[in-house]
Formats: structure tokens, sequence, C-alpha cells
């Protein structure tokens, strides 16, 4: 009763939707993006 996610019935299984829920069972990590331009590389060096 205390958790921000939930369910239906009484066994609690069938409605994991939301931020909360999502934010539960993700696991975060960085990630780095980045584009490869060839003159922008060789003006850089």
């Amino acid at each position: 009763d205390t958790l921000p996610f939930g369910g239906v019935g009484a066994s609690g299984m069938g409605a994991y939707h939301g931020r909360a829920t999502f934010d539960t069972f993700v696991h975060k990590k960085s990630v780095l993006v980045k584009g490869y331009n060839i003159l922008g590389e060789s003006l850089a060096s």
C-alpha cells in the first residue's frame, strides 16, 4: 500500500505503468553521443 506503483486485484499484478514504475525497474547509465565529422576533426588537430 505504500509503493507508488500498484496493480489490479489482490495480487497487485497488471498495472505497471507510470514514471515511478519506470524509475524503479530501469538501470540508468550515462551515454556519450559524439558525431563523426572528418572536417571538424582535422581542423581541431
